[in-house]
This record gives structure tokens, sequence and C-alpha cells, in this order.
């Protein structure tokens, strides 16, 4: 999942994008063409398996996450082929990714994430996925083109949220300044 502050786009590409979402059913796919030289700073969130129990000891948040051009060309996990990349807009959000980072790891949502925690069929990076932006976004959780990774319909009875949530959207807590995990 890449979180991307508005104000990192032009005010041309914010109209194109706002008006994209007005129309969202899902998601749309945002074409090649228009971002592969786009390297507005967005947040990366993602998830794989690792040799931890710490709760989201495998969702990694150092400057790699917290700075990822939106170009850019890699992933949380080693096994995909980043020369693939493919963007999908799902919608806009009211809090930008380190909040999301909180509201998915300060507390369980869904799961721990922890990497002891991942399971390839149930819960890995599309489950992941899902869970960021049905539970801590409010969106589609639909992802195009996945079979059997892909086979767990996340549910959240409510949003997860940080305990810290409020405080953070008012200013009176910094996010960033979270333990990092790279």
């Amino acid at each position: 999942v890449l979180v991307c502050p508005q104000e990192n786009f032009s005010d041309d590409d914010q109209k194109m994008l706002k008006d994209k979402v007005s129309s969202l059913k899902d998601y749309v796919e945002m074409e090649e063409m228009w971002w592969y030289d786009k390297t507005a700073n967005c947040v990366e969130l993602g998830y794989g398996g690792a040799a931890c129990s710490e709760a989201c000891c495998s969702v990694p948040f150092g400057e790699n996450q917290k700075a990822f051009p939106l170009n850019a060309r890699r992933s949380v996990i080693s096994n995909i082929d980043a020369s693939t990349k493919s963007l999908y807009l799902y919608g806009m959000g009211d809090f930008d990714g380190v909040t999301a980072w909180h509201n998915t790891c300060d507390e369980k949502c869904w799961s721990k994430w922890s990497g002891l925690d991942y399971n390839p069929l149930t819960n890995n990076c599309n489950t992941f996925t899902s869970t960021v932006l049905k539970c801590v976004y409010g969106l589609s959780q639909k992802k195009p083109h996945l079979t059997v990774s892909d086979m767990v319909t996340v549910k959240c009875d409510v949003p997860c949220k940080s305990p810290n949530f409020e405080k953070m959207m008012a200013g009176n807590v910094d996010g960033s300044n979270v333990e990092s995990y790279e």
C-alpha cells in the first residue's frame, strides 16, 4: 500500500486524481505513462514473513518506507518482479501513511503482523493490504489478478485506530517518531 500526500502532486494531478476517486467503485488502475516519472514521496506499508514475534516486526517502517518515491520499483516482499509494478487508486484518506502505520500496528488490527504470524494462504501480504484498505482507511479490499494468495476477506467490526489517533490528528503526537523496522 502506498499512501501519498496530495500536496506532493501538481494541481493538475490532484484534480485528475480527485476526478477518478469521485467515480470509483473499488479501484482504478493508474497508467504507467502517468506514474513512471512521478517521484512524489509516499509511505509504503507492507508485510512479509520473518523470524520475529513482536507485533509488526515484519512490517518494515524505516526511511525506505517513509520516503518511498511513487515510481520506485521495489517492494517489502522479495519474491516479486518489481519490473512488472502496477498502481491502483483506491481512494483518498483523512490521514497520512505514518498515522495509518500506527493504526495498523499500535494495537492488534486483524492480526499482530509479526513475522511468525505469516501464513502464505491466510495471513500474507495481500491480507495485510486488505486490512489497511478496509479496516484502516475504510476502502474496498478487492484486488486485481490475484488468485490463491488472496483468499481471505478481511472483516473488521470497527476501524483500526491507534490509542494515540486523536492526538496524532490534532498534532499533539509526532507519529513519525516510531521504532523503525527495516
